[in-house]
């Protein structure tokens, strides 16, 4: 139900948009496909979000996560729409926890790391992935990848109160 409210029984929910295929050097990459990595990965996360919200406020408890991803911590060379993006939902979800204070809802970011997925595959095969976002092969290579369990892993735990003193912060689904 994109773009509803929802209403009922709702506890936890992680926000993810993810799309990245604007690949490449700034003046190299198509600017509609980088904006729309800033629009997906934003309004994406953004609509659902506030899809939730009035529900876990009026129960006076929730959390919500919203997934970062590659960029947000640093500099991501060839990836800067989808850096750009996540680095601005860390942004996003400290200042909605802020906006959020006192309600009963904690807001947290989750970088679930490096995970094999469709993105990343099209990126593997992609050839401005392969040209210019090299070392992801050599990440999955070395299996340096984060399985998706842990991301989920994470999740339960954020949801079971575990981290609520770290809530408006960006908490790794690291590896194990």
């Amino acid at each position: 139900r994109a773009g509803e409210d929802v209403d009922g029984l709702v506890d936890l929910v992680r926000a993810h948009a993810g799309s990245f295929v604007g690949i490449g050097p700034r003046w190299e990459v198509d600017p509609e496909a980088w904006w729309r990595e800033i629009e997906v990965n934003s309004r994406g996360t953004f609509k659902c979000g506030r899809a939730v919200v009035r529900a876990v406020i009026a129960r006076q408890r929730g959390r919500i996560i919203n997934l970062t991803g590659g960029g947000t911590a640093n500099s991501f060379p060839n990836g800067s729409g989808y850096g750009t993006s996540k680095a601005g939902l860390l942004r996003f979800t400290e200042s909605f926890g802020d906006t959020l204070a006192g309600t009963g809802v904690l807001t947290f970011a989750m970088d679930p790391g490096l995970v094999r997925m469709t993105m990343t595959e099209f990126q593997l095969n992609d050839a401005a992935g392969k040209t210019w976002l090299p070392d992801i092969e050599k990440l999955f290579e070395n299996k340096v990848d984060v399985p998706p369990t842990r991301a989920a892993e994470l999740s339960v735990a954020i949801g079971a109160g575990r981290f609520d003193a770290m809530a408006g912060r960006m908490l790794m689904a690291a590896r194990g």
